[in-house]
């Protein structure tokens, strides 16, 4: 103990004063209160400390819970599975890997692995770090980086060591595998009998397309770095609108005098393809008919920011948004469609693969292009700058030569997983 020595005195008013020798500062026991007071210092904020671990364990009876402990142990006879947090018995288990290509297969095996660049997520392989969006996966996509976009789709921009501008426009949306009533019915106020019969098509898997059309910044890109051919305008200069070039400000607009072998081009040189014609209506309208890339209503105006054409119908007295040409790809955003793909209607006709039949009679039903039999002409879709609300209907088609070089021709690109 530390020696103390007291002293005892009675004051006046009674009370008893108690007086202590402070022990050093090497010695045991409890000091003596000082008899000054003090103000109280600044209050000084307590380092920052992790919230404690929540265990997680919805859906899981058994496995680890995240937090260094178990959601629950198996009884004797069964086994966990703690990818899964399920119990299961060894003798009479079955692996399940359908839809899974990875992560566990149910039984304490696995499903697959994946690459070194990618990491198993909800039994798909994705880019490390990757996104899932609306429930789908997205899945890696070298030199691009995945995000969810404003419809809940995997979007993917070009993350690459490319630094060349057109590279803000390469960006590619996953269209996830799934069904659509691909033409339109009769009772579709405007649809034609070319868009008929109506019928189910199916892809069992996803594929990717392109949310912007053909630049004119890639187009250049492509002449320059891989030899495409040069666009054109002579067969139709567009009321004198011309060709789409940089040196005319408009390298942010879709590249207009394209024929369907140059759309071709710049896709191939971009690592792509021109899509199908199933691939393009599925990507305009998704699994559920809409008569517009954007749903059933509004209808198309200059106003309400869905579609560049010509607001005042088509032919010579055209007029509106569309009067005058193309605008930058991207600026009717209202005009997104399910997926969140821009200037599906308007700005310029887009080539797919398919060849020219006046009807679906006999088509695939798997999304494959239709190249066999039939004309000698392409098909386009999407309407252009010069025509009326009724070709931006979403299941519209026409035809034309492959050769043709007007100035509302252009393109946009898709590829596979």
């Amino acid at each position: 103990m530390c020696p103390r020595d007291f002293l005892f005195g009675a004051a006046l008013i009674g009370a008893l004063l108690f007086v202590g020798v402070a022990c050093d500062d090497d010695s045991e026991g409890a000091p003596v209160p000082s008899v000054d007071v003090e103000e109280p210092p600044e209050t000084v904020d307590s380092p920052d400390v992790d919230d404690p671990c929540v265990p997680d364990c919805d859906g899981r009876d058994c496995g680890p819970d995240g937090c260094g402990d178990v959601c629950g142990v198996c009884t004797p006879e069964l086994e966990c599975d703690e990818d899964l947090g399920q119990c299961f018995d060894p003798v009479v288990c079955e692996p399940d890997c359908d839809d899974r290509e990875c992560g566990s297969d149910g039984c304490g095996g696995d499903c697959g692995a994946c690459g070194d660049d990618e990491i198993c997520v909800d039994g798909q392989c994705v880019g490390e770090g990757g996104a899932s969006c609306g429930g789908t996966p997205c899945p890696a996509l070298s030199d691009y980086a995945a995000a969810c976009n404003d419809h809940e789709f995997c979007e993917y921009t070009y993350a690459g060591d490319d630094e060349a501008p057109w590279r803000e426009h390469d960006v590619w949306i996953l269209v996830p595998p799934g069904s659509f009533e691909m033409g339109a019915p009769e009772s579709e106020l405007g649809s034609e009998e070319e868009e008929r019969p109506v019928r189910t098509v199916t892809f069992a898997e996803g594929f990717l397309i392109a949310k912007y059309p053909i630049t004119v910044m890639g187009y250049e890109a492509c002449l320059e770095e891989f030899g495409c051919e040069i666009p054109s305008v002579d067969g139709w200069d567009g009321h004198g609108w011309g060709l789409n070039t940089s040196a005319n400000d408009r390298a942010r607009h879709p590249q207009n005098g394209l024929r369907w072998d140059t759309a071709g081009q710049f896709c191939s040189w971009n690592g792509a393809r021109l899509p199908s014609e199933a691939e393009w209506e599925y990507a305009a309208k998704g699994p559920v008919h809409r008569r517009f890339p954007w749903g059933d209503e509004p209808e198309p105006n200059c106003e309400n920011e869905t579609a560049v054409f010509s607001d005042g119908g088509a032919g010579a007295d055209w007029s509106g948004c569309g009067e005058g040409g193309t605008w930058e790809v991207g600026s009717m955003t209202a005009g997104a469609s399910w997926c969140g793909a821009l200037d599906m209607a308007g700005n310029l006709w887009e080539w797919v693969e398919d060849i020219w039949h006046a009807g679906y009679e006999g088509a695939p039903v798997d999304g494959s292009a239709r190249v066999n039999g039939g004309s000698p002409q392409r098909v386009m879709r999407g309407g252009g700058f010069v025509n009326s609300a009724n070709t931006m209907r979403a299941a519209k088609r026409v035809f034309f030569q492959a050769a043709i070089e007007y100035a509302d021709r252009g393109g946009r690109c898709a590829r596979d997983l």
